[in-house]
C-alpha cells in the first residue's frame, strides 16, 4: 500500500484459479483507497454547567477524511442532537464519529443542567413600599422544585418589606425535585425613601 495524503492507495487486479489449475484472465485494474484518517469530534462549545432550555448543538464540531462518515450523540442511551430537551439533572454526554471505512472516535463530557431563576421583574431601583415578588419566576423543568431567596440572611418573598435609603442584594437558590440540581441568581437593588 502506498500512503497518500492520509490514505492508503493501490491499483488491484484479480484472477481466479480453480483446483485443476485453470487460470482466468486478469480483471481490469481497480483503484482502491483505504481511509486511515481517524475522525475528530469535539464538545468544545458545550459548557459543563448550563441553564434549563439552553440550546447547544451536539456535537460542537467533527471532521472526517475524504470518505465522510456519521456522528451520533447519546445521553443515557437516548440519541440527542441538542441540549434544549434536557431537564435539570447531571448527565454524561457521549458522542461518536465513525468514518465510512469504520474508524471511530468517541468522547465524553459530563454536564449539569440547572434550574433557571428569573429576577427580571424586580426593577434595579424603586420606592419603599413597592411590591414585587421575589423571585419573578423559576423554571425547574417538569418535576418542580423549591426556591429560597434571602437578603442579609433573611428569607424574603416580596420587596414591600424593605425600608428605603439602602442597597440590598437578593440571593436566590432553586433546587429541582429531580436529582436535587441547584441553580442560583442574585440581584442588587436600591430602595428609595
Amino acid at each position: 500500500w502506498i500512503p497518500e495524503n492520509g490514505f492508503h492507495s493501490h491499483n488491484v487486479r484479480f484472477r481466479a484459479v480453480d483446483y485443476v489449475g485453470n487460470v482466468s484472465a486478469w480483471t481490469d485494474a481497480q483503484h482502491i483507497h483505504m481511509d486511515t484518517t481517524t475522525p475528530t469530534i469535539t464538545l468544545a462549545d458545550l459548557p459543563t454547567i448550563i441553564n434549563y432550555k439552553d440550546n447547544y448543538k451536539l456535537p460542537s464540531s467533527y471532521s472526517f477524511g475524504a470518505g465522510g462518515g456519521s456522528v451520533s450523540c447519546t445521553i443515557n442511551g437516548t440519541s440527542v442532537t441538542n441540549t434544549s430537551v434536557l431537564r435539570p439533572a447531571a448527565y454524561p454526554v457521549y458522542c461518536t464519529a465513525t468514518s465510512s471505512s469504520g474508524l471511530s472516535t468517541t468522547i465524553r463530557k459530563d454536564i449539569q443542567v440547572k434550574p433557571v431563576i428569573d429576577l427580571s421583574g424586580i426593577p434595579d431601583d424603586f420606592y419603599s413600599g413597592a411590591s414585587y415578588s421575589i423571585p419573578t419566576a423559576v423554571n425547574y423543568g417538569d418535576h418542580g422544585g423549591s426556591t429560597v431567596c434571602k437578603i442579609n440572611g433573611t428569607v424574603v418573598t416580596n420587596t414591600n418589606i424593605l425600608t428605603g435609603g439602602s442597597n440590598y442584594v437578593i440571593n436566590c437558590t432553586a433546587v429541582s425535585n429531580y436529582k436535587n440540581i441547584t441553580g442560583t441568581a442574585s440581584k442588587t437593588i436600591y430602595v428609595y425613601n
